[in-house]
């Protein structure tokens, strides 16, 4: 049945129609790319477990293609220690310096808040070359931690179709100008707290920033209040308050975490051995 804002056939509802349709024929296109991308992913995995004691050193798998030359075996031989031995290690050892970052971000953020005379960074010797060497170092490692937890929340929020970022070319250009412009938008602020951080004033980013003190609502209080709010949010990320709040009003679908269950599980392995037969059935006639 056609809906009544199409029926009528004049120039407005058709091309209304033409940008309904548009809109979805991206937004199936763009699943399609999705899933195609899922498949890949579940199947390299799977062959990177079927391959963890492979006698021969290397990744057995079709979605691998051997390479030639002198430093082909090479290549080929340290992806296999990268992707079974190396790679778990190294996310491990991300993963604790993470932790030691981000206890050092909540620890300056509760120093701002609580007005104390130093800051983490005073503990660095900054009488040497080497203590101002390291000192900037640990500042640009702290920034770019930083930078990192925001953008990285940014770029992954999704609000169903209105706003996605999706690789492969298939984001569209409303969601790539409202996260450009927040790109730009969040700069500013990350540069302030973290100059409050290292409890620094006087530069050339104050200066062109101008006072915000005697600013209603963004004044000297709720500078220091406002980032102690991150500890709150650490809570509540830590022990998965907000998806519980939201399962006890009855808001299943407003929870950040998914729970996989063993039908999930085996409902994705189902999917995965179709997938998987589909795959190898189009590589079979291309061939």
């Amino acid at each position: 049945m056609i809906p009544k804002k199409y029926s009528k056939g004049d120039y407005d509802s058709l091309v209304t129609l033409n940008a309904a349709l548009k809109q979805q024929l991206m937004e199936t296109k763009r699943r399609e790319v999705t899933y195609e991308q899922v498949l890949e992913q579940a199947f390299f995995i799977e062959d990177v477990l079927k391959n963890q004691d492979n006698p021969n050193g290397l990744l057995e798998s079709n979605l691998i293609v051997r390479r030639t030359g002198r430093c082909g075996a090479l290549h080929d031989s340290f992806e296999y220690q990268w992707h079974t031995k190396l790679r778990p290690k190294a996310f491990k050892l991300i993963g604790l310096v993470a932790i030691i970052l981000s206890c050092q971000l909540v620890l300056g953020e509760l120093i701002i808040l609580f007005k104390f005379n130093f800051t983490l960074f005073d503990l660095i010797p900054h009488g040497t070359a080497i203590g101002k060497l390291v000192g900037y170092g640990f500042s640009l490692v702290c920034i770019l931690y930083m930078s990192l937890c925001i953008y990285y929340g940014l770029f992954n929020i999704k609000f169903t179709s209105y706003y996605e970022l999706h690789g492969n070319q298939q984001t569209d250009a409303f969601s790539l100008l409202y996260s450009a412009n927040f790109l730009t938008k969040l700069a500013p602020p990350l540069c302030f707290n973290f100059l409050k951080l290292i409890n620094v004033q006087g530069t050339a980013f104050h200066r062109m920033l101008g006072g915000l003190d005697p600013i209603p609502l963004i004044g000297e209080d709720f500078q220091k209040l406002f980032p102690a709010t991150l500890l709150l949010l650490v809570l509540f990320n830590a022990f998965d308050l907000w998806s519980k709040l939201m399962l006890c009003l009855g808001l299943e679908d407003f929870q950040f975490a998914e729970v996989i269950d063993a039908v999930k599980i085996e409902e994705g392995k189902t999917l995965a051995k179709i997938g998987n037969n589909i795959h190898t059935f189009n590589l079979f006639r291309a061939w």
